[in-house]
């Protein structure tokens, strides 16, 4: 693995969390540079019962993606609408 290259892990705050908590520890053994996204962070357990919760992740997740997106975009001075290939094309 390259130290250099980044990761974005979205974390499951449902059945699939033990195997997104192995990528982690993974990435962790590693010193990868790993920023997560972990739904349980945002409370939605607290709102949905654990029955039905994979189904909501991401829901929750993809909001929490467009926010990043356009707060990277802000960081490195490239605005989401100045995109080539991103929401323009098919894929």
């Amino acid at each position: 693995m390259e130290k250099d290259k980044p990761f974005l892990l979205l974390m499951n705050d449902g059945k699939t969390r033990p195997m997104d908590s192995r990528a982690l520890d993974f990435l962790n053994r590693f010193e990868a540079k790993t920023t997560v996204v972990d739904a349980k962070d945002f409370g939605l357990a607290n709102y949905v019962s654990k029955e039905v919760i994979d189904y909501f992740n991401p829901i929750l997740i993809s909001g929490v993606l467009r926010v990043y997106a356009e707060q990277l975009a802000i960081a490195r001075k490239h605005p989401l609408t100045k995109r080539r290939y991103m929401w323009k094309l098919e894929y």
